[in-house]
């Protein structure tokens, strides 16, 4: 029996915390929104650096939190003692930058301002700043001009609770129980908040993302995208679960982000350390599953990142210099991985990374050690080949009589790859991290996603969880035409023989979910699959067509992959041709934020209700509709008059 891999695998027992599948509270939806080709770079990304850095470093506390509860003679000794002692002397943000471009770092987030209010840059707005401090240089002037030598995106942290700013209004110093500007009698704060970023967004350039952390964020991801429409705003906006990994993708671009130890600032001792190999895996289960791994340093009170952190991240960089391929511009599979094994594949499609996670720590994969394993979620065709990624296969290190060529072959159970791992990356050759097996040009033998919520919509024989019709009202269709065929797990529509087709429409309605597909369109075709449609089988629409010659393939929306009427797939999409291979879909609808994929890349991106949609709308063949789409209605696959198939068409409510 295939056993699949199950979500919360090690990484959660190695981290010592339960994994849930909620996330942060995402707070802000409109009406601005990030950039959608923002969002798109942002999951080529993959991995960023957090960096939690301020005065009150010199003591080896927590960050910020101790003020809170604090006796007066504490928050009198914080506040006009210990800036005057804090002299980072030894700040060199190239340094910084080196270190994690090294790593395969692409993004790096620093604390301008954590929740104490203490500002790392020269402001205006508070003397309570590193101008005011032995040290008296602007910290986050540096730090940016030494993200943009090194090639790097420039992200800023920006807490709307502000300690200092309750302090000196006579409030009892707290976390947020509500929106700051509502409580406490200092409605003066957003404003206050918004002179720090006209600073920050006037005074540095582009900058291009910014978490916010706090009680206050929606008002403020608004003014960001006014005062730089480019800026990406991760928590705020995206889900940003902190200290854990989803058990399941999260639809949309998402960053979970994570200590090196137990605490976020500089810890000088009684800290326990995740080791590398602890961390490569956080990043492989993060990719796989569709995100960006956000991973903390905590400087030293002199600016310098401590050694026991700076060795985890150059053990990291060691294996992102041999995988990187891996991570980078990558996006998830169909199948998150089985057994010991994570998926990730490249943007089109055409490449398959298969990391072996389950063969590191105490179960290394040995030097000069092959190993056959059998992936049961993949299915080799005629053009598939195999290699790993970093060696060349051809030589073992003084073993002229070892062949270390990779090899595969397809049997009944799945395809079986023999391995060896032949390139020496330590002296002892005990090297304790995943490999990674790349596979072109591979199938996937289940498009489901592993984990629960998922339902198969052409389980067994039968349509059972389908009723089908000719013509409107679409909920009381009861019967299922002739022509539609469900054999060998392939729903097909034969337009060639003579009888009834019609649409075929899921029992059940749904709103927020997730449907992945895999499609074949006749030559000259045309089809499609509808969503949250009304009792006439009207609402929105995957098109499925044959972009090549079909006579309606002259307006981009009517194009495969396209929401029909509203918004193009662009020319430069993965599309394979009709009548000959198959086609992957997926389509995320979650609230009013709608996506549709085709082969691995998302090729739509709308927000329902925003003024770009109020305008497609108004020019579309539906702008007399009234309550188009706006409530949930069933999945309908169109009978077009031309012959069209499915398979793996399965579907879970977000």
């Amino acid at each position: 029996m295939r056993k699949t891999i199950k979500l919360a695998i090690a990484v959660g027992v190695l981290l010592g915390a339960a994994v849930r599948a909620n996330a942060i509270e995402v707070y802000s939806r409109g009406p601005l929104l990030n950039d959608a080709e923002r969002e798109e770079e942002f999951m080529d990304w993959g991995l960023g650096m957090f960096v939690h850095w301020s005065m009150d470093s010199q003591l080896g506390s927590v960050i910020s939190h101790s003020m809170v509860g604090a006796s007066e003679a504490y928050l009198d000794r914080y506040v006009n003692e210990l800036p005057k002692t804090f002299n980072p002397r030894n700040y060199n943000p190239d340094e910084w930058m080196e270190i994690a471009k090294l790593a395969g770092v692409k993004y790096m987030v620093f604390t301008t301002k954590h929740h104490n209010g203490y500002c790392m840059w020269d402001t205006d707005t508070t003397d309570f700043n590193i101008m005011n401090s032995p040290y008296g240089k602007d910290i986050v002037k540096d730090y940016v001009e030494a993200c943009r030598r090194h090639g790097l995106k420039v992200g800023f942290y920006f807490s709307p609770e502000d300690f200092i700013f309750q302090h000196r209004n006579g409030v009892d110093v707290r976390r947020a129980t509500g929106h700051m500007g509502d409580e406490g009698g200092y409605p003066e704060l957003g404003d206050y908040n918004k002179k720090q970023l006209d600073e920050l967004l006037g005074n540095y350039g582009e900058i291009d993302v910014i978490f916010f952390d706090g009680r206050g964020m929606e008002e403020l991801t608004q003014y960001v995208h006014k005062k730089q429409p480019r800026c990406l705003v991760t928590r705020g906006e995206m889900e940003t679960p902190e200290q854990r990994l989803p058990k399941e993708p999260l639809a949309g671009p998402w960053e979970s982000c994570f200590t090196l130890g137990n605490q976020w600032q500089y810890k000088p001792t009684n800290e326990s350390y995740k080791s590398g190999t602890d961390l490569i895996n956080m990043l492989v289960e993060t990719r796989a599953k569709g995100g960006n791994l956000l991973i903390n340093v905590g400087p030293d009170p002199l600016g310098t990142i401590p050694f026991e952190q700076e060795r985890r991240f150059r053990e990291l960089a060691l294996w992102m210099f041999v995988n990187d391929e891996a991570i980078h511009d990558i996006r998830p599979c169909p199948v998150i991985g089985e057994e010991g094994v994570y998926y990730t594949q490249s943007k089109d499609g055409k490449s398959v990374y298969a990391i072996m996670t389950g063969f590191t720590g105490d179960k290394r994969w040995g030097y000069g050690e092959r190993k056959t394993v059998l992936l049961q979620e993949l299915r080799a065709t005629a053009d598939t080949t195999i290699s790993v990624l970093g060696q060349n296969s051809k030589f073992l290190e003084y073993r002229k009589e070892v062949d270390p060529r990779s090899e595969f072959r397809q049997s009944d159970q799945g395809l079986e790859i023999s391995v060896m791992r032949a390139q020496r990356l330590y002296n002892n050759k005990r090297w304790p991290n995943a490999i990674v097996v790349k596979l072109e040009n591979v199938e996937f033998v289940n498009a489901s996603e592993n984990g629960s919520g998922w339902v198969d919509l052409l389980e067994g024989s039968s349509l059972s969880q389908w009723k089908g019709g000719t013509g409107a009202p679409t909920h009381s269709a009861t019967r299922i035409g002739d022509l539609w065929e469900l054999k060998d797990g392939v729903l097909h529509l034969d337009r060639e023989k003579k009888g009834r087709g019609g649409y075929l429409v899921t029992k059940k309605s749904y709103y927020d979910f997730e449907l992945r597909f895999e499609f074949m369109i006749s030559y000259d075709g045309n089809s499609g699959v509808k969503y949250r449609i009304n009792e006439k089988g009207l609402g929105l629409e995957y098109q499925i067509i044959d972009d090549e010659v079909y006579r309606d393939n002259k307006n981009p929306t009517h194009r495969t992959a396209s929401m029909y009427e509203l918004a193009a797939a662009p020319d430069s999409k993965t599309l394979h041709p009709a009548g000959k291979a198959w086609n992957t879909g997926r389509i995320v609808a979650k609230g009013n934020r709608l996506e549709h994929w085709l082969n691995g890349e998302k090729v739509v991106s709308m927000e329902f209700g925003s003024e770009d949609w109020k305008e497609r709308f108004a020019k579309s063949k539906y702008r007399d509709i009234p309550g188009f789409a706006e409530g949930a209605g069933p999945i309908l696959l169109q009978d077009h008059q031309d012959s069209v198939s499915y398979r793996n068409l399965k579907i879970r409510e977000l």
